[in-house]
C-alpha cells in the first residue's frame, strides 16, 4: 500500500468514525433524559470500566494505552453532553 492508498483509506475510516460518534453521542443524550427521570447520576464508573474492559478484551495488547486513553476521552465528552443536557 502505498502513502495515497493509506490515506485514502484513513480519510474513509474517519467518515465511519464520526458517524458513529456522533450515533454514540444521541444516544447519550436519550441515557442523559433516563439518568435525569429517575435521579440517577452521571457518573457511572463501574459501568465506565465495564465497558473499557469488553473493548481492551477485544484488542491487541499494544493498542491497550491508546485505546484507553481513547475511551477516557470519549466517556469524558459522554458525561460533559449529559450534564448540558439535563441543564436545559
Amino acid at each position: 500500500m502505498d502513502l495515497s492508498q493509506a490515506r485514502s483509506e484513513i480519510d474513509g475510516i474517519d467518515r465511519e468514525l464520526a458517524s458513529l460518534f456522533v450515533r454514540r453521542l444521541e444516544i447519550v443524550t436519550e441515557v442523559a433524559a433516563y439518568k435525569a427521570s429517575i435521579g440517577m447520576d452521571i457518573y457511572q464508573p463501574q459501568r465506565e470500566k465495564e465497558v473499557l474492559g469488553r473493548l481492551l478484551d477485544q484488542t491487541d495488547e499494544r493498542y491497550h494505552a491508546d485505546l484507553t486513553e481513547l475511551y477516557q476521552r470519549i466517556f469524558d465528552i459522554s458525561r460533559a453532553l449529559q450534564e448540558r443536557s439535563n441543564a436545559g
